[in-house]
């Protein structure tokens, strides 16, 4: 096969948002690429883009919506009356992926959650990954059974994510399950990350559900707590609401930022904590710990990486388990390590770097 076709969110360059699904997306299609396959996206922003690697296909393109009524109105007319936006989407989609080969192209969905592709021909491959399908407060389990079922591969992005995927849905499809973590950018090239001796400060980067999910007032609670250190925040709005309201003088809190302006952040780390409710993966664990900079973070992807890796590159920290007198502990633990930055940086490289892995996802579209 030479065609893969990717279905999902892409990054703020091409329309879409700043997210870890949208990032990862964005750089495994171009891993792809290097790889000699043909890869297209399709993704619901408004325009398409052309780059050396790939193309982005916008299916919400006035252009492309007017085309698809008029070569099929009809179905146009019923996709609209019976599921609205969602149902335009997904013929246009349908009428894209079309327009390649059977036999050659694999489709992988980035999300169990994701109806794009939900009404394409089942006569081509499919491939999903399952970032952690739980973390979304509703969802219809018939619907997602529905998506394994005309599936070919359901990627996981963890070991613990996979347990929970085959504890919800059933051992039957444990055969057609694989692990892949999710790599990590710029690691394989060590000048691009230069490790710095003297850290400034105690680092949260969680800008999806900071306080929901990510554990931000915990974070907040730490500034408090140890006011001889400079704790800095990546999250949203509401937290940057909540750390104005509460007035932390040692607190710094960033909005949105881009990828290269957080890796400075990560340079400039002692400590990175994201005391989190739940995590699938967690990239930002091993982007921190690429950088040198050991984690606190939630305990069960923090002990499915230390065991991977065979290092320790964080602890382990659970809130649904551990109160907030332990999480002291740890953080205290944790900041009196004295763990070896070049070797944690050696290892990431090693075990998740785009270079080790993404032999994984071509095997996967193989099978």
């Amino acid at each position: 096969m030479k065609n893969i076709i990717q279905v999902g969110s892409v990054t703020a360059e091409f329309g879409g948002e700043v997210g870890g699904i949208s990032t990862h997306l964005i750089q495994l299609s171009k891993e792809l690429s290097k790889k000699k396959y043909q890869v297209t996206i399709l993704s619901d922003v408004k325009n398409d883009y052309t780059t050396d690697y790939f193309n982005v296909v916008g299916i919400k393109k006035r252009r492309r919506i007017l085309k698809t009524f008029i070569n099929s109105p009809f179905k146009f007319v019923s996709q609209c009356l019976f599921r609205g936006r969602l149902g335009i989407k997904q013929l246009i989609v349908h009428y894209e992926i079309s327009k390649f080969n059977v036999d050659d192209t694999v489709i992988h969905v980035h999300s169990l959650h994701n109806e794009l592709a939900d009404q394409v021909d089942l006569k081509y491959k499919k491939c999903y990954s399952d970032h952690g399908f739980w973390q979304k407060d509703k969802f219809n389990a018939e619907d997602i059974k529905a998506k394994l079922n005309n599936s070919h591969v359901i990627i996981s992005v963890s070991s613990y994510a996979r347990d929970i995927f085959i504890k919800t849905f059933g051992e039957k499809y444990r055969k057609k399950s694989k692990v892949i973590y999710n790599p990590v950018t710029n690691c394989e090239n060590k000048k691009d990350i230069k490790l710095k001796r003297n850290r400034e400060f105690v680092f949260f980067n969680g800008y999806s559900e900071s306080i929901k999910r990510k554990g931000f007032l915990d974070f907040c609670k730490l500034a408090k707590d140890y006011p001889n250190e400079k704790f800095v925040a990546v999250a949203d709005k509401d937290s940057e609401k909540y750390a104005e309201k509460h007035k932390i003088s040692n607190l710094t809190v960033y909005g949105r930022l881009s990828l290269d302006e957080i890796f400075k952040l990560y340079s400039n780390s002692k400590l990175m904590v994201l005391p989190s409710k739940s995590e699938s993966f967690g990239i930002v664990y091993i982007e921190s710990a690429m950088h040198g900079v050991p984690f606190v973070g939630f305990s069960p992807v923090v002990k499915e990486f230390n065991k991977y890796s065979e290092l320790t590159l964080g602890y382990e920290y659970d809130p649904n388990v551990n109160n907030y007198i332990e999480l002291k502990n740890i953080f205290e633990l944790a900041l009196k390590a004295d763990l070896d930055a070049e070797r944690m940086q050696q290892v990431v490289r090693s075990c998740f770097s785009w270079e080790h892995l993404i032999e994984n996802y071509t095997a996967a579209y193989e099978s």
